[in-house]
């Protein structure tokens, strides 16, 4: 989890100057903002900031949760479907987990 947000906070965090509009002429040595060599730069570093963005949280997230609330449907129908309450196994004599249904 930590290398992927990682990565996609100093992607975002690398590109926010071309998203600022910001221009830097290391032969003159001087940085401006809103020149119109950045003007076509600014749309591009938006749209992969955004897509960077959304993407990590649908991948740090939301894909956790759905896994998680398929995995409680799953034990719920599992449960329905034996129609009574999770039972627990117990210990018989022969050193094996027997069910409390009475299968082995």
């Amino acid at each position: 989890m930590r290398p992927v947000f990682l990565t996609a906070f100093t992607t975002v965090l690398g590109l926010m100057p071309m998203v600022m509009s910001m221009n830097v002429d290391l032969v003159g040595r001087s940085i401006s903002f809103g020149a119109p060599s950045t003007q076509w730069w600014t749309q591009l570093a938006s749209a992969i900031v955004g897509g960077l963005s959304f993407a990590t949280l649908l991948t740090l997230a939301l894909t956790p949760c759905l896994l998680v609330l398929g995995d409680n449907l799953s034990n719920g129908l599992q449960r329905l479907r034996q129609g009574s309450s999770p039972s627990r196994p117990q210990l018989d004599s022969g050193n094996r987990f027997q069910h409390s249904l009475g299968r082995a």
